[in-house]
């Protein structure tokens, strides 16, 4: 299919998602950041195959405790779905987690909550449940 295919870059995450399973980050990371390379080209920095690649290099990174990478990409990851799909889309609620979470294992609960009660407060205004 070639490098451009948008079908190369899907092949490419699944096999750093597997990767990642077998604690071979160092492969995984590679494989990810060459994913996000190749979806930008294809896709665009704000598409949600974006968010999809960010959340899994930031899923890697937190595994291996490197939150002050993981946030970044998180938030990134939920912007684009917050924009993109709205916030009651469910990816967007699992960009939302996981932003969450990297802040819980970090001790950082009044950010998870303050994000939690923005994202509520962001939903009632909008009518979303």
């Amino acid at each position: 299919m070639g490098t451009d295919h948008s079908g190369t870059a899907d092949n490419l995450q699944m096999l750093a998602d597997v990767y990642r399973k077998q604690g071979k980050y160092t492969q995984a990371e590679s494989l990810y950041l060459r994913v996000l390379s190749l979806y930008e080209g294809q896709v665009g920095a704000d598409h949600p195959r974006m968010a999809t690649s960010l959340n899994s290099l930031g899923f890697l990174y937190q595994t291996q405790k490197r939150y002050a990478e993981a946030e970044p990409l998180y938030r990134r990851a939920l912007a684009i779905r917050e924009q993109q799909l709205g916030l009651a889309h469910p990816d967007t609620g699992v960009s939302l987690n996981n932003l969450v979470t990297c802040y819980q294992e970090q001790g950082k609960d009044a950010e998870a909550e303050m994000l939690l009660v923005r994202t509520l407060a962001r939903r009632s205004l909008q009518g979303e449940s």
